[in-house]
Parts: structure tokens; sequence; C-alpha cells
């Protein structure tokens, strides 16, 4: 598989980029700290332009409006192939109130859910909600808890990719086994 992924440097990203490639996969990755910054229209036109050669898109990097408007963009140039795009979410949500510094992430995330909805009784293209709780990454450092290592992320996601044309997985979420959200502590 040829495979897009933003945020390939870091985190969950960075986890699916190396695994991908052991596994012999052709990755391309944009990532802020390469020279791409998906909040620029200019390089989400250089993503979309390299989703024309691809098989999946992994809509990984988060930043306000910018990962919606790639999964926007990637839903409409695959319209009406068999592309897999795996959009990825946060279990924060799920959390009806969320914290002031966590709202507008939230909000933005919870678009993104409603794009992906809107859609679910559409074959074309196949897209993935992925929904992840706590994972060890920077972004979630100042969560005092039990996470997920990002390797086995990336193996989930692989073998959910490698099922499509037997069982089409549209909405996934994934967290620490026995993990008590009302546990988690802020450092």
């Amino acid at each position: 598989m040829k495979i897009v992924i933003t945020g390939h440097t870091k985190g969950i990203g960075k986890a699916l980029a190396e695994y991908f490639k052991q596994s012999g996969h052709t990755v391309i990755g944009f990532s802020k700290s390469t020279g791409c910054d998906i909040t620029q229209e200019s390089h989400r036109n250089l993503i979309v332009d390299s989703l024309k050669t691809c098989d999946v898109f992994i809509n990984n990097a988060y930043a306000y409006n910018a990962q919606k408007q790639l999964l926007i963009d990637a839903i409409e140039i695959w319209k009406d192939t068999k592309n897999t795009i795996v959009n990825i979410d946060s279990k924060s949500t799920l959390v009806e109130f969320p914290p002031a510094f966590m709202k507008e992430y939230v909000d933005d995330k919870n678009q993104q859910k409603k794009l992906i909805k809107d859609r679910i009784f559409r074959a074309r293209p196949h897209i993935i909600n992925f929904t992840v709780g706590l994972v060890d990454t920077d972004m979630s450092s100042m969560f005092n808890a039990k996470k997920m290592n990002p390797i086995d992320i990336a193996k989930l996601i692989e073998f959910i990719i490698s099922m499509k044309d037997s069982v089409a997985v549209q909405d996934i979420l994934v967290e620490v086994p026995d993990l008590d959200w009302n546990d988690i502590n802020l450092e």
C-alpha cells in the first residue's frame, strides 16, 4: 500500500509511519517539523495532491479547522474510489463538559465526527473514524495514568485496513484496558 500520514514525526503518526515502513508499505509523511503546516492552504493542497497516487490517508495531525478541511478534501478527491481514510479522533470528544483549555479541540473533533457520521451509509471512500483514549505521546504527557503504546495502535490500524474487503470498520474506539477516566490525574 501507498500511505499518506500527517503528523508522521511524533506520537501516533510517528509510530504509524515507522510501523507501515517496516511492514513494507510506502509512506509519504507530512509534518510541521519537516516543513508542512496543515494550517496553510498551500500545504494542505500538497497533501491532497499526493493522495491522487495513494491508497490510504491517515488524517492524524491536528490543527484547528485544518484536520477537518483535509478530511473534507480527501473525501472529495476519493469520492468514487475504494481508498481508505483513517481519521484519528480522541475519546476526549465524549466528555460532556471538557475543560476550557480543550473546548476548541473537542468542538473541532466533534465536527469531524459529524462529517463522518453523515456519510455512514456511503461506501466510498472507505472512512474509519478511529477514536483513541490515552496513548503514550507528548500530547497526553499531562495525564498521570496508564497509556496505550502507539505501536499497538499502528498494528491495529494496519489490521483493520487489511480486512476492509471482508469487514469494513467505520467507527472504532480503543482505550487502555481497565482505565477508569475518573482516576486520571493531571500532572
